[in-house]
């Protein structure tokens, strides 16, 4: 059985905010009333993107919407994304919100004024705090200026993310954002903020995405928007239970009871990209020979259950990219090109006793990983999301000319002012066991896409 055909608003609730609860000082946000708006001069694909992610986000945590926005039809590339024809843009916004909780109170008067109001858009209504994607870059508060390429959804959807951030610190007490301009072309805030080229449609080439929860699915959803394509296997042997439909902008509650990977590679087919669905643990996938079997051109490890990420690094993978979530409202970026910089097992070295991993070069059977429930992961609907934004950016950089362009470790704090990004450049733990892999990497991953930035 799926769905959630029997549960009470009560415990719907219960069950989907228990991983806000984990990180929240505050249960305020359940009486929050929210109102977003859709400007009449921000009716663009990227205006759009904002507006109608900031809506999906804001329904994973707030019960009382109001929804405004001109009678303009949904840009065709969301609506095949979403997979919806013939609705405006409000229309689309309050199905998504209704789809990710159907007990929400969702409507599009405005008889009553909501308590806190966001808007997409320069011509705002008073009161309400303005967001606004702009190529690479995302703005807010006092920041938000219109000039700029209004078909890359990259700066729009870190704009919705930093948002929906502001929707919530309100709601629950905490210090409100002002003013704020990122850019995810450099990694820099403020004046520091660079705009980067016009994006085009890239192949990734042969694609490993290990897990589909709150990170990986948020990954899913923005790949095809930003023009990404290439052959895909999704690895990850979990249902969709009711606390994902907090944080996952793919997983909606009809949903639940499915495997996540099964939704994961409907969406990406539906968008024209080619998938394959692995409903098993990582480990499991690998002795199965469902995965390394050909080698992937790249890696995008976002699950963290199961010692996976050392099982990852025993199967000496080429070029790792993807996003992490903390408990301090952090959201990061991750990256690994194998020879040069830090690999998964450097930057988490923590031990766990779950068996031996198969390894990439080995012919024996080895003992299986023991059953081990999935970590809850505390964290907040927009946190994921911002992660992925940041993890497809670099992803779309990868098929530019000059990369790399940034270090290789990237984090936005949702807790302080998001005024700047923290970057770092990680380095190789002496004693890992990615230095006992180099030549085997070498014979392995030789002819994969993105081998030549391995290149000493």
């Amino acid at each position: 059985m799926t769905g959630i055909a029997g549960l009470t608003a009560d415990e719907f609730y219960r069950q989907r905010d228990s991983r806000a609860g984990m990180v929240a000082t505050s249960t305020a946000y359940r009486v929050a009333s929210v109102g977003i708006t859709l400007g009449s001069d921000a009716t663009s694909f990227a205006d759009q993107m904002t507006f109608l992610t900031a809506v999906n986000l804001t329904a994973r945590w707030c019960r009382t919407i109001t929804l405004s926005a001109p009678a303009v039809a949904v840009d065709s590339r969301l609506g095949a994304a979403l997979g919806v024809t013939g609705l405006n843009v409000v229309e689309v916004a309050a199905a998504l919100a209704h789809a990710a909780d159907p007990f929400c109170r969702v409507g599009t008067d405005r008889l009553t004024e909501p308590a806190i109001h966001l808007a997409v858009g320069i011509d705002v209504p008073a009161g309400a705090y303005p967001i606004l994607g702009r190529g690479w870059i995302a703005m807010a508060g006092n920041a938000v200026r219109s000039a700029g390429d209004t078909d890359n959804p990259l700066g729009a959807a870190l704009a919705a993310s930093i948002g929906v951030a502001y929707l919530f610190r309100t709601a629950i007490g905490t210090q409100r954002l002002s003013g704020v301009r990122l850019s995810l072309w450099n990694l820099r805030g403020g004046e520091a903020a660079a705009d980067g080229p016009d994006l085009r449609d890239a192949s990734l080439g042969r694609v490993l995405v290990v897990g589909s929860g709150a990170v990986g699915s948020a990954i899913i959803y923005l790949l095809p928007l930003a023009g990404l394509g290439g052959e895909f296997a999704v690895v990850d042997r979990d249902l969709v239970e009711v606390s994902n439909l907090s944080t996952a902008p793919i997983f909606f509650a009809d949903h639940v009871g499915v495997a996540k990977v099964e939704i994961a590679v409907e969406y990406l087919k539906r968008n024209g990209v080619m998938a394959v669905a692995h409903p098993l643990w990582f480990d499991e996938a690998v002795r199965a020979g469902r995965i390394f079997v050909q080698r992937p051109d790249l890696v995008i490890p976002v699950a963290n259950d199961r010692d996976v990420r050392r099982q990852i690094q025993h199967q000496v993978p080429p070029l790792q990219v993807y996003g992490t979530t903390g408990r301090n409202w952090d959201a990061c970026l991750g990256r690994h090109i194998p020879l040069k910089e830090d690999c998964l097992t450097c930057r988490f070295p923590q031990p766990q006793l779950v068996g031996e991993p198969a390894l990439a070069c080995g012919s024996v059977t080895l003992p299986a990983v023991p059953e081990a429930g999935t970590p809850v992961t505390a964290t907040l609907p927009f946190i994921p999301t911002a992660a992925a934004v940041m993890t497809v950016t670099e992803l779309v950089k990868t098929t530019l000319l000059g990369y790399p362009r940034n270090v290789n470790f990237g984090c936005l704090d949702f807790l302080g002012n998001v005024g700047d990004f923290l970057t770092v450049p990680r380095e190789r733990s002496a004693g890992c066991i990615c230095g006992g892999q180099r030549d085997l990497w070498r014979h392995l991953n030789a002819a994969t896409m993105f081998a030549g930035l391995s290149d000493e």
